[in-house]
């Protein structure tokens, strides 16, 4: 391949990809696979930040130490995969830790074979009960009662789940150590005594504002697992750190920190499902040349490795299974677009007291933030290349998405978008170039790119997430935007977006699919006592509000939409692509895995064993 005629951005893609395969073991001109190692690789960690709450692993050549446990470890040789065996999955993770109120939700897929929520999300990507037998729901939209399900046992004798047990997980919900994007949604509920015990098993609800769906709330998408009181009251925060309880199909057996968590299933007939496989076994592993090579080496049954690493793998004769939804919506945020009036609404997490640049939470002008002016938004959007990284990065798959959350299959949808998208957003370095010297003409000198940064992160939804952000940094370099790299893991830095304090630092993402009205509120909605304060505007805001008690379900697809081309014609974000999560099986072991790939790897227990 010649790469001196070939743009900077897709050179710097190429060899990336090249030295990918060179660490596999294989060539850029070869499709052999790596060389299998003889025994399982170490995996190696991102190291995470410390915190008084989350156990930190052992640094590389450390020997792993496993938590204490009142179950007997198992020995040291693990069963092979099969319908009698262990189902062994690689993934990558930047914290572990038991506490669902204290792990983000891309990486609570660790303890996913375990907790439950009240709700969950089908293969259709519409959220069913689990816990809860059905919810009523009143004209208001702010009376919501739950009636929970009978006989559901907790693990290891803890009795069966009640509304004590819900009671329980809203006060954990709400401790300082709680990291829930919803703590303050459930302090207003706990200050207001919104919540009503009917009986063991009817709860209600009773909310200061409507919520259309708080399913999505209650479900184990957003940390809402619940807890078992009865295991609280009896061994503590230690005893859900070191020998946690759950409800679902999978018990706890060990955590090695840095290495692996185990579960075995239930000794019990469970309410919901009988898992095909008697453990699972989830290790940590960062590196995606480690995953390939693991599941080439039949040393795991499952991994979420890299698209261009896919064929690979096939054709050492694994197979890839696709999530049944487009869930993973990948876009690149503007932080500090913030009210340009320089004013906080009331009901912002933003205080005003950062001032500096960047992670500043106060509005600072295009002579220091070049990205609030809507040409330059619009700039770093025509200056990537989206179909070149489509077919390198990712093998071609993805769906172009128009604006970041929105999908045709979800309500707020306006084709235009995409019919239009080529002209508006699609790749033009010269036109780039000049709305930029536009831009500095208007303000009468050059743009300062000096006090912003661009975020490179990992998140287990998207392997390619960090070659991603580079890829995009590297185009829009291309055109004079010259943002400075830095890499922070996303539990560092999710404090700083989560109050509102990005001022002057952009990032490529991968996260959910979010329901109605959660594309708003979560997103672009100012006053939200949630997060995030990405793009901040009074039209929006105005949109949101009419949205949140409307019931009729056209007036809401319209209100999305008109706030949807808002943020299209303002160029809000640079919205990238919608994936449907993919997972590499050893057919040998895995028949298939019916997943809707919402937050993966999620759902083992529906995993088929190869017969």
């Amino acid at each position: 391949m010649d790469l001196v005629n070939l743009p900077r951005p897709f050179v710097l893609i190429t060899l990336g990809l090249l030295a990918l395969l060179v660490a596999c073991g294989g060539s850029a001109t070869a499709t052999s696979q790596p060389t299998a190692p003889t025994a399982p690789p170490a995996p190696t960690a991102v190291v995470p930040v410390a915190s008084s709450d989350t156990p930190v692993p052992p640094a590389p050549g450390d020997t792993p130490v496993a938590v204490p446990t009142a179950t007997p470890a198992p020995t040291s040789a693990p069963p092979s995969g099969g319908s009698a065996g262990r189902l062994r999955v690689a993934a990558a993770m930047e914290r572990e830790g038991a506490d669902p109120t204290r792990i983000v939700p891309q990486f609570a897929f660790q303890n996913a074979p375990m907790y439950e929520g009240l709700a969950r999300m089908d293969l259709d990507g519409e959220y069913i009960p689990l816990m809860a037998e059905s919810w009523d729901i009143s004209p208001d939209l702010k009376t919501w009662t739950w009636h929970l399900k009978k006989g559901i046992e907790w693990h290891r004798g803890f009795g069966e789940f009640t509304a004590q047990d819900l009671l329980h997980s809203i006060d954990k919900r709400i401790e300082d150590q709680s990291i829930s994007a919803y703590v303050r949604f459930y302090i207003e509920l706990h200050e207001t005594n919104g919540v009503e015990v009917v009986d063991d098993h009817t709860v209600v609800y009773n909310l200061v504002n409507s919520k259309v769906d708080m399913w999505d709330m209650e479900s184990d998408n957003f940390y809402h697992a619940v807890l078992s009181k009865a295991h609280y009251d009896a061994e503590g925060q230690e005893g859900i750190e070191n020998d946690p309880v759950g409800t679902g199909p999978y018990q706890f057996i060990e955590r090695v920190l840095g290495s692996h968590v185990l579960y075995e299933r239930v000794p019990y007939d469970h309410y919901r499902i009988t898992p095909d496989f008697g453990e699972v076994q989830i290790f940590r592993v960062s590196e995606h040349s480690t995953r390939l090579a693991m599941i080439l080496a039949e040393e795991v049954d499952i991994a979420m490795i890299p698209r261009d690493l896919e064929p690979t793998a096939v054709a050492a004769g694994m197979e890839i299974i696709e999530g049944t939804i487009p869930s993973v919506p990948v876009y690149t945020m503007f932080g500090g677009a913030f009210h340009p009036d320089g004013e906080i609404r009331e009901g912002s997490k933003r205080e005003g007291i950062k001032l500096d640049l960047p992670y500043s939470d106060v509005f600072h002008d295009v002579t220091e933030v070049p990205w609030v002016h809507t040409k330059v938004r619009q700039a770093l959007n025509m200056a990537v290349d989206r179909d070149m990284i489509r077919d390198t990065l990712f093998h071609g798959q993805g769906e172009k998405m128009a604006v970041s959350f929105f999908h045709s299959s979800l309500p707020g949808w306006n084709q235009a978008w995409i019919d239009n998208y080529e002209e508006n957003y699609g790749y033009n370095p010269d036109r780039a170039r000049e709305l930029l010297k536009e831009v500095e003409d208007e303000i009468g000198q050059p743009l300062d790119w000096s006090k912003t940064i661009y975020l490179l992160t990992i998140r287990p939804e998207l392997p390619e997430l960090a070659d991603l952000g580079e890829a995009i940094v590297n185009y829009w370099q291309d055109i004079g935007a010259d943002v400075k790299l830095q890499v922070r893991e996303l539990s560092e830095w999710r404090t700083h977006y989560l109050s509102g304090t990005m001022g002057g630092v952009a990032w490529t993402d991968a996260t959910r699919r979010f329901l109605d009205p959660r594309i708003l509120e979560i997103i672009y909605y100012s006053k939200n006592n949630i997060c995030c304060h990405f793009f901040e505007r009074d039209e929006i805001d105005e949109i949101f509000e009419q949205l949140r008690p409307e019931t009729d379900l056209a007036k809401r697809d319209q209100f999305l939409r008109d706030a949807g081309n808002f943020i299209y014609d303002e160029y809000g974000t640079v919205p990238l692509f919608w994936f449907s999560a993919t997972f590499t099986i050893n057919p040998k072991v895995v028949a298939s895995y019916p997943n809707p790939g919402n937050l993966p790897p999620r759902g083992f227990e529906r995993v088929v064993a190869a017969k």
